[in-house]
């Protein structure tokens, strides 16, 4: 069948391309025809760049699709022609390697990996289903209760997905990062506080406002960000009662090598917790979030543009003119 898909085809170089794509449905799969699909900024700018381990050029990448069921193999019961749904690439994508490959007008995927979308939710919110799903799962691992404290470094897709979960959990969430708007964000997701690190002491700031914070996240995708996130906790007072360890969440993905200073996790004893990716479950639980309106990703303000203006897309996160970019495919 004939297809479109964007491509890097090769580092630093975004082109929309239309090739045929042989389908032959597996009993179990599905074929999908795309409705919305959405730019993972840090990752797709590092697989654009050439530095995501495991991929070579040229390539289809993305991992945020949302389409219409067309075809169905043999043995597939949980899905119907005519159903939406979430999927995270097409498990064919001819000659072109697969990063993921979501990035495609068509995409043949398992139909268990397949999260259904409610009718009622619009797509322009279910599209965020992957990534609210990696921030609902390292909230979990950290396992953030109502009344904590948290502090999240970095407020970038995930980072600020993460601090809406943490406050319809009823934490205090106190966020960092350098960009106005994406602070202003922040505010408008119920963040108690936000802190510009280059305005003002961070480290003060925190002191006096938080004091001791029960969790920090490192959401930034910067390893060398990682032991400046460590001193917002502050050192852990010598005794003889046992205090309870704060956590340091180390959440996202950090292509560098990660060192960790060992005399500030000696001073401060924290547990640190690192994630990988998320659960179908925590996409379910990001999805029903949504719904029901504690979850509101619009905030995020993304830019929305056909896929024939790809590389313009991907041209406008690099410059930073875009905090998020969405693709629409037509139908």
């Amino acid at each position: 069948m004939q297809t479109s898909a964007i491509t890097f085809p090769q580092a630093n170089e975004v082109e929309v391309v239309h090739f045929d794509l042989p389908v032959s449905l597996a009993e179990d799969e599905v074929l999908t025809e795309t409705l919305l699909s959405g730019v993972s900024s840090g990752t797709e700018t590092r697989v654009l760049a050439g530095l995501q381990p495991g991929t070579q050029f040229p390539l289809i990448p993305g991992y945020e699709n949302i389409g219409r069921v067309i075809e169905m193999g043999a043995s597939v019961r949980n899905l119907k022609i005519g159903d939406i749904v979430f999927h995270s690439g097409s498990q064919k994508t001819g000659l072109y390697d697969r990063a993921w490959g979501g990035q495609m007008a068509h995409a043949v995927i398992a139909a268990d990996d397949a999260l259904l979308i409610p009718g009622a939710l619009p797509l322009e919110d279910a599209i965020y289903a992957k990534v609210a799903g990696i921030a609902r799962h390292g909230i979990w691992r950290a396992n953030v209760k109502a009344g904590e404290q948290v502090v999240i470094v970095g407020q970038g897709i995930i980072g600020h997905l993460a601090a809406q979960i943490c406050v319809a959990l009823g934490a205090g969430v106190t966020v960092l990062d350098v960009v106005a708007e994406r602070l202003h964000a922040a505010e408008q997701a119920g963040a108690a506080r936000v802190i510009n690190p280059t305005e003002v002491d961070a480290e003060q700031a925190l002191r006096e406002s938080v004091g001791t914070p029960d969790v920090v996240v490192d959401a930034t995708g910067n390893a060398a960000s990682l032991n400046q996130s460590l001193r917002y906790l502050p050192p852990k007072p010598w005794g003889k009662d046992f205090v309870i360890s704060p956590r340091f969440l180390i959440l996202g993905s950090y292509p560098a090598e990660i060192t960790l200073d060992y005399r500030l996790l000696f001073d401060r004893e924290p547990d640190v917790i690192i994630t990988r990716d998320n659960l179908p479950a925590d996409m379910q639980a990001a999805v029903e979030m949504m719904a029901q309106g504690s979850l509101v990703p619009a905030l995020l303000n993304a830019q929305v543009l056909p896929f024939e203006r790809a590389p313009e897309g991907y041209a406008r996160l690099l410059a930073r003119q875009a905090h998020r970019v969405l693709f629409t495919w037509g139908k």
